[in-house]
């Protein structure tokens, strides 16, 4: 599951046969919220509320990491060891292992503290405390303004609420809405940076199962792998550094080898995605017929091209290793969720709660001034939506499916200021050594023969699926030149860019040629598709406002 940076949130349950009850709350809630207390207190937990979430003293929300910023872990030793799942921790198991050291299939174990393995790039972020800040952003947010110039209220006024809460400090702020925009919290991290591998089991117990039982309970897997975070000799956050030490945590969790019991209770605290459980029923047949809909359909194309080439070399499925779980991630998610909630009648159930809705909205004329189009304003904004938000989703999946010419114009902005005259040599020099380091990142795990593959087969899909009016520049070239032959575009990427191979991309990096830069044709494919995505994206912004 694909986790992001933004609220602690609690669920308790209780874990029996007979009965469950769960709930969801905000950390910084609890304290207000006397009802969660009660259930957790009834379900059987037995410390104080403060216990959990304490801004001034030591708690368990201490002890919780947003890891990478899309995961949760948490740290279970007074040396800063922490636990997250197999997949949270699988891209940096791979970025380690090589054919002669296949830490994926085989494991990997360090003994040492000093044979952990350092992975630039992963942060581990705790949470030092949480404030309800809605009475500074509310008041200055009007019923009569644009979504437009809502969120730039928003965003502005936030920016002023972390400057202030993290001046004179070593802390990250961000400030977060919730509830559908109804209320605002701001969270305030420690964020580490030296964050080293410690252990993880082989895949085939780590990733027991793989997709067929990835998203399904219950699941039997070694589902975990082992980091620890590292500080400066003074405790506070700093770069990979070999006089770093071992983070002394204000708070970590025992780990109890006396398992649980049936009745017991239990409680999981961390960072959960997001949710849009308040979406009406037309958002939801988007989300089905759409969103999830062309996301597994275009990956399923995109996860048979790696794993045929995967099967090929060794090299080749070490470096797509992490690629294809993620690609597989939510290919799974999306057919998945579609099953579930045709099987819930999902829809069904929100179309009943639209129209206690409308009743309750025309049994007063006030609310009928007010709220009596906000359904069918609703039902055809989406109507109007729809084609640009296929043609969107499509450019999300199938146009950004291969990487070169993502990495080509990202890197091409930088190659055209080594181009300009007012670019001093001693910037040039810096560029290029940015460039550089951008290269060797990039090119690791890179294969041409999947990357060309990956055009061949995707870019195909795109323009079959999508209407002539929405093609980028690119999809409209392969099928006048090329006459619809996708393949033999593809393959012409490899004998014409400088961007398809390590060696030719460091030998143009030396002697850079902006014409030739501007004719290379997975440069323009990345131009093509950044402009294409920018009209897209810019057309369903304006709707959905």
């Amino acid at each position: 599951m694909k986790l992001r940076l933004t609220a602690m949130i609690l669920l308790s349950l209780c874990l029996s046969q007979a009965f469950a009850d769960e709930g969801m709350w905000l950390l910084g809630n609890l304290r207000k919220n006397k009802q969660a207390e009660r259930v957790m207190k009834e379900l059987g937990l037995q410390m104080p509320v403060n216990k959990l979430y304490n801004p001034k003293k030591p708690a368990l929300a201490n002890a919780v990491v947003s890891f990478g910023g899309f995961c949760s872990g948490v740290v279970v030793s007074e040396d800063g060891l922490v636990f997250t799942n197999h997949h949270c921790g699988f891209s940096a198991i791979q970025s380690h292992s090589s054919v002669e050291h296949d830490y994926l299939a085989d494991g990997f174990w360090a003994y040492k503290m000093e044979d952990e393995l350092t992975n630039p790039g992963v942060t581990a972020s705790i949470l030092e405390r949480m404030e309800d800040v809605t009475d500074r952003i509310a008041p200055f947010l009007k019923d009569d303004m644009s979504e437009m110039d809502r969120g730039a209220m928003i965003d502005s006024i936030s920016a002023v609420i972390v400057k202030e809460a993290v001046a004179g400090t070593k802390l990250s702020g961000q400030v977060q809405p919730m509830f559908e925009g109804n209320q605002f919290f701001l969270f305030l991290y420690t964020i580490y940076k030296d964050v080293r591998l410690v252990g993880a089991p082989p895949q085939s117990m780590g990733k027991f199962g793989g997709d067929t039982d990835n998203w399904m309970w219950p699941r039997h897997t070694a589902d975990f792998s082992m980091f620890r975070i590292y500080t400066a000799p003074d405790g506070s956050p700093a770069e990979y550094s070999k006089d770093n030490v071992p983070l002394k945590p204000k708070h970590y969790l025992p780990v109890s080898a006396k398992g649980v019991k049936d009745g017991d209770f239990a409680m999981i605290m961390g960072f959960p995605g997001t949710t849009d459980r308040y979406t009406t029923s037309f958002g939801l047949q988007n989300t089905m017929d759409v969103t999830n809909d062309i996301r597994y359909k275009v990956r399923t194309v995109k996860l048979e091209v790696m794993r045929e080439e995967m099967a090929k070399s060794p090299k080749t499925r070490i470096q797509y290793a992490s690629k294809y779980a993620s690609c597989a991630n939510y290919w799974k998610y999306s057919n998945e969720q579609n099953k579930a909630l045709r099987n819930l009648n999902t829809i069904g159930n929100k179309q009943a709660i639209e129209r206690e809705f409308t009743a309750w909205v025309n049994a007063d004329p006030a609310r009928k001034a007010m709220y009596g189009t906000v359904l069918s304003d609703i039902e055809q904004a989406y109507k109007g939506l729809k084609e640009f938000s296929v043609a969107e989703t499509y450019a999300q999946e199938a146009l950004a499916g291969p990487e070169s010419h993502l990495f080509a114009y990202q890197a091409g902005r930088g190659i055209e200021l080594l181009g300009k005259a007012e670019t001093s040599d001693k910037e040039k020099e810096a560029i290029k050594a940015q460039l550089g380091e951008m290269a060797k990142a990039f090119y690791k795990d890179f294969n041409a023969d999947v990357d060309a593959k990956l055009f061949a087969v995707l870019f195909k899909v795109y323009s079959d699926n999508v209407s002539e009016e929405l093609h980028p520049e690119v999809i409209t070239l392969i099928n006048k030149k090329y006459k619809g032959d996708y393949n033999k575009y593809a393959a012409g990427l490899k004998a014409k860019s400088v961007f398809m191979s390590e060696e030719a991309f460091a030998a143009f990096l030396a002697k850079p040629d902006m014409k030739k830069l501007a004719k290379d044709p997975v440069y323009q494919a990345g131009k093509s598709f950044y402009t294409i995505y920018l009209k897209l994206s810019t057309m369903t912004k304006a709707i959905r406002e």
